[in-house]
């Protein structure tokens, strides 16, 4: 079976970099990787098996599904993209955690520890701002279902300081 996946992600899909490398990183993470927890090597997937999106955006045309695009929007991991379908709606996968906090709507980057946060930030400034749809679904979103570009922009705002 083959996996799509953005070119940034490659060298962490094949086992040559480590998601969880621990400098820089809480103490928490480095004890757990002290204590073996967290894995030494994530993934060991052969070349043959990738699928490698190039560049910052494109069309999944090449791979036999000419009804979406993708855009690269990195941050909850190295290599993360959400993709937009033909009719408008942008699967934003991990992009982003939506919380309702205080009976409001708020966003949080998905940010356990294989993430960098202002590049995070920042792909949700391009989410929001930049791309062009008509409802995001996060993968998190326990609360509604997506989120209109008119709806998402203030949350990003407030969140993650884009300049509108």
């Amino acid at each position: 079976m083959k996996v799509v996946i953005h070119e940034a992600e490659g060298p962490y899909m094949q086992g040559h970099k480590l998601y969880f490398s621990v400098d820089g990183r809480s103490l928490q993470l480095k004890a757990l990787h002290f204590l073996e927890a967290v894995p030494q090597k994530q993934f060991q997937m052969t070349q043959d098996r990738m699928i490698l999106l190039e560049g910052q955006e494109g069309s999944l045309k090449t791979i036999g599904i000419p009804e979406m695009t993708w855009s690269f929007t990195p941050g909850h991991s190295p290599g993360h993209v959400v993709y937009k379908h033909h009719s408008g709606i942008l699967l934003g996968g991990d992009f982003a955690d939506v919380l309702k906090i205080n009976g409001k709507h708020a966003l949080k980057v998905m940010c356990p520890v294989t993430c960098d946060l202002d590049t995070a930030k920042k792909s949700i400034c391009k989410i929001a701002q930049d791309l062009d749809y008509s409802r995001i679904q996060p993968y998190h979103d326990s609360w509604k279902t997506g989120y209109t570009k008119a709806e998402l922009l203030p949350l990003a705002n407030s969140y993650a300081g884009c300049a509108s």
